[in-house]
């Protein structure tokens, strides 16, 4: 920490730091690696837009080939090059989850630099450096160095394992960071392109009800032309207290259990996010149907040299509704927690 007393005011200090910090590199340029040496340096052409703007767009289109992975409940099928989630298919119901895989993700992870600039790293925009499939389960490897928003590279690793346990689907992540910087969050399961169980207008949410009803409305602040994003945060540990989410349609008898079976008590937040959809062309939005993507998000700000094994994240399609998903939450719990008889206390 500098103090230093000048002539002058405010504008005089910002001009001190504003000269100090052009002779700083914030380990920024020591950890970009040079093209073409390494071909994953650079973001592939069809994700370099989707990169800059750290937006979904509609410039976002997977590869053709997918790795799949079924039992009687589910049809799971990933991209073949960066392992984005393009379908989830609930056989039993006939849903398919992801209604535009354009929009399609898989993990993101949430850096800090020493000088505490922040850095975000789309998993969609990763090449897949091995994909091991074994009957029930798929593994998907992205080695360092990965390319985040801005084209900066970090080393390093993440693998996700997606397992069809059942009747339900099981997302794992595991990051390793050799990296000097923190990493501060890591979002996963990214599932993007949804819009509802069946029918967005009789999809169901009892955590905000009149959330799941509203359209992305308003140009963004600052900005004239555009369409405001939706954000609904669920954090915990928090009031509601219970790691689960629940999304259901009445009409149809089928309903989303989306849960963190995490014995610690670790801080994490359920995150969903509503945008326009988007045309057939995919140039002009469409704000009256809108499209949005959720994901469960842990915060282990791993430091350099650490790794990262998280919890799993459970995701199961059923009959019923959010009772049904309380149950489903309390067999867990009581499976892992015995709960105290008061006569004895």
């Amino acid at each position: 920490m500098v103090l230093q007393f000048h002539e002058g005011d405010g504008r005089k200090g910002a001009a001190i730091y504003d000269q100090w910090s052009k002779t700083q590199t914030f380990g920024r340029e020591a950890d970009k690696v040079a093209p073409p040496d390494n071909k994953r340096a650079s973001p592939p052409p069809e994700v370099a837009d989707h990169l800059k703007t750290g937006a979904l767009t509609a410039n976002f289109k997977p590869g053709r080939n997918v790795l799949r992975l079924e039992n009687e409940h589910y049809l799971v099928e990933v991209d073949a090059q960066n392992g984005a989630i393009r379908r989830i298919h609930d056989i039993a119901g006939q849903l398919d989850l992801i209604s535009d895989p354009r929009l399609a993700g898989i993990f993101e992870l949430s850096l800090l630099s020493p000088a505490l600039d922040s850095a975000h790293i789309l998993g969609q925009g990763q090449a897949l450096t091995s994909a091991d499939s074994q009957q029930d389960r798929l593994t998907l490897t992205c080695k360092g160095p990965l390319v985040d928003t801005k084209g900066f590279s970090y080393d390093i690793d993440m693998s996700m394992r997606i397992a069809l346990i059942g009747s339900t689907i099981e997302f794992r992540t595991e990051v390793e960071n050799q990296s000097p910087f923190r990493v501060e969050a890591v979002w996963y399961p990214v599932v993007g392109g949804f819009s509802g169980i069946g029918s967005r207008t009789d999809t169901r949410w009892s955590l905000a009800r009149e959330w799941i009803l509203q359209s992305p409305a308003g140009p963004p602040a600052g900005q004239d032309e555009g369409v405001n994003d939706l954000v609904y945060n669920y954090e915990l540990p928090g009031i509601k207290g219970m790691a689960w989410i629940d999304l259901y349609n009445t009409k149809l008898n089928r309903a989303l259990y989306l849960a963190s079976h995490a014995p610690l008590g670790r801080v994490k937040s359920f995150r969903f996010e509503k945008r326009p959809g988007l045309g057939a062309s995919g140039d002009e939005p469409l704000a009256e149907s809108p499209i949005g993507r959720f994901h469960c998000i842990f915060y282990p700000y791993l430091k350099p040299n650490e790794r990262f094994e998280s919890p799993p994240v459970t995701l199961q399609l059923h009959e019923g509704d959010w009772h049904q998903d309380a149950n489903l939450y309390r067999q867990w719990f009581t499976s892992q927690f015995k709960i105290r008889d008061p006569q004895k206390d």
